[in-house]
């Protein structure tokens, strides 16, 4: 409920008042006794501060609620996501999810470093995917991130119409090629579905011996294990939820070469692409290895020319790490996490002896124990629109009101604390000035061990939708090592998925979705409350439907599905372009994880198949 504002309250008493008395509207301000507009303007003011109470009131209520019947404490912003390649300066490396890079953001005279960081450990090789063929057509990649035609062969007859030939690259020939990952791009929408049904079964050949692939990272085993260990053993912190969430969103677009596999001592260009593209091969570069990608037959050549295929990717997300150190006292042990950035999660607080302290939820029952902490934060753990700076302006103004009531009182000690009173209000008006808004500052309240002197803090940060859009394309450079090369580091798809603090309206959306469903979408309305907590304020209608429609695969038919039709407050022609994609994949993703249903869905917007 929007605070009211004194001269709205005291404008619609006198409108009142004067159509009760049978004055004219235009006449309202000089028609009054100046002593009847006095006592308006008196109650004006006390209904304001009885607003202002209720709104702090109603706040409270529904945090409290919140914490009591929530089944999980629910973060309040979210990271961007995207697609990054980096090649090796080594034959072979590793990297881990502790990896930082960074893009400059640059926006006029100010610029912006957004940090990005992988979510797994990734084997990256000093090499790239260099040629692609398809059919009669040879492709060249360029920078990294999209490829060009640079040969035109003779189809012959016996050429197979489903298979793809990728041309690698690689220096400094590393021992073994497992952990070697492929990124498959289909950058045609319309035919994503299929395409992505069909690569896992794809068959990998290094001239005539098979490559043993399988679908995902190379850390990743098979979905069902996978499942029952997030059943088994669920991530309670936000950082590892929203990392396996990303991991699998990208995990159908990689495919990992799992077992040993040395590459040729002596490459040689295949005898069928010489049949297609003659001397023309010549012109390639040398020390090619070529390798056979075998599809399934419903894959063709004409879908095939819309892939992009490259090695060295991985998926990374908008996050950043902070260290603190702080020296802990007995009796008041309250953290501010000072950043400029938008808090995610708590990653490690430990003292000096390496004692790990651990991140208490708000429904646990009972006292804080020793070596346990609580995350607070006005944005994130209390339910309030007011802020600070909204508060103390609130606190200013009932101090010059009730202030008044001691000019009365001829007494000295009084005297002189009101003028000490005016000095601090000029102060605070002072800090109260328009400037840079650096949000809220959360902070941890911590139950320090008995023999803890000092405590050290990490965290993650993030900059919310402040990392979206940057382009397909973009160089990305890498923070505090230099294990790459800095020319490879390329994003490979537009950033996406970053969100800031929810408003009022969105905690609301979030909070009935989490009290109706528990986190399973069971009936119809479970899944337009999800809808209502994905899409937001864009959503004006939604209704589920059952349908029918035909399923990828050889030996599918017809299925029956659910279909969600979404009307949006907007034409879709007004979004940007992938947004409504993005909204579809979160959505579904939603859908997949939370759901026990065994139909398919289909999302409609604006009555589009999306």
């Amino acid at each position: 409920m929007p605070r009211e504002q004194k001269e709205r309250i005291k404008d619609r008493m006198l409108k009142t008042a004067a159509r009760l008395w049978g004055y004219p509207d235009a006449e309202v301000e000089s028609s009054f006794d100046p002593i009847v507009q006095l006592l308006l303007e008196a109650c004006a003011s006390e209904l304001e501060k009885i607003s202002g109470e209720v709104d702090v009131s109603h706040a409270r209520l529904v945090e409290r609620l919140a914490q009591i019947m929530m089944p999980e404490p629910i973060t309040s912003s979210q990271p961007a996501y995207g697609i990054l390649h980096a090649a090796s300066t080594e034959p072979a490396t590793v990297i881990t999810a502790e990896h930082q890079f960074f893009h400059t953001l640059r926006n006029g005279f100010n610029s912006k470093d957004l940090f990005f960081m992988p979510l797994t450990r990734h084997r990256l090789f000093r090499g790239q995917i260099k040629y692609m063929a398809i059919g009669n057509k040879l492709f060249e990649t360029r920078e990294h991130w999209f490829k060009e035609q640079v040969l035109q062969g003779a189809l012959q007859a016996d050429t197979p119409p489903n298979h793809l030939w990728l041309g690698l690259s690689l220096e400094g020939s590393p021992s073994s090629l497992e952990e070697l990952s492929f990124f498959f791009d289909l950058r045609n929408a319309h035919q994503q579905e299929m395409f992505y049904y069909y690569l896992p079964l794809a068959r990998f050949f290094l001239g005539n011996t098979e490559l043993t692939v399988k679908n995902g990272y190379s850390d990743s085993r098979d979905v069902a294990s996978e499942e029952l260990d997030s059943i088994m053993q669920p991530a309670f912190d936000t950082n590892t939820q929203y990392s396996q969430q990303i991991l699998q969103r990208f995990r159908h677009h990689f495919l990992t070469i799992s077992k040993p596999a040395s590459p040729g001592s002596q490459p040689t260009t295949p005898a069928a692409l010489q049949q297609v593209f003659g001397q023309g091969l010549t012109k390639l570069q040398p020390d090619i290895q070529w390798i056979r990608v075998e599809f399934p037959e419903a894959i063709r050549h004409t879908l095939l020319e819309d892939l992009f295929c490259n090695i060295n990717c991985f998926p990374v997300v908008n996050k950043r790490i902070n260290e603190q150190s702080q020296r802990l006292n007995r009796y008041l042990n309250i953290m501010p996490l000072h950043t400029s950035d938008i808090y995610f999660d708590i990653k490690r607080v430990h003292d000096v002896s390496g004692t790990d302290y651990h991140v208490r939820n708000f429904t646990t029952t009972g006292e804080m124990q020793e070596g346990e902490l609580v995350v607070r934060s006005s944005g994130i753990g209390r339910f309030d629109s007011r802020e600070a700076k909204e508060i103390i302006a609130y606190l200013i103004e009932v101090i010059r009101d009730e202030s008044s009531l001691f000019e009365e009182v001829r007494n000295d000690y009084v005297a002189s604390r009101i003028r000490e009173l005016h000095q601090l209000i000029a102060s605070l008006e002072e800090q109260l000035q328009p400037g840079v808004n650096r949000g809220n500052i959360p902070y941890l309240m911590i139950k320090p061990r008995e023999d803890a002197d000092y405590l050290f803090i990490e965290f993650y940060t993030t900059n919310g939708s402040i990392a979206n859009n940057i382009r397909m394309g973009s160089r990305l450079q890498e923070y505090g090592s230099v294990q790459l090369q800095p020319a490879s580091i390329t994003l490979l798809s537009n950033t996406q998925g970053g969100k800031d603090r929810l408003s009022i309206d969105e905690k609301v959306n979030l909070y009935r979705y989490h009290l109706l469903s528990r986190n399973r979408i069971v009936t119809p309305e479970d899944i337009k409350a999800l809808c209502r907590y994905v899409i937001g304020n864009e959503l004006r209608e939604v209704s589920v439907s059952k349908g029918v429609s035909v399923l990828p695969g050889a030996s599918e038919g017809y299925s029956r599905t659910l279909d969600i039709r979404l009307i949006l407050s907007k034409p879709s022609s007004t979004y940007a372009a992938g947004n409504l994609t993005y909204l579809k994949d979160e959505l579904l993703s939603q859908l997949t994880e939370h759901s026990a249903n065994n139909y398919p869905y289909r999302i409609f917007m604006n009555e589009v198949l999306m």
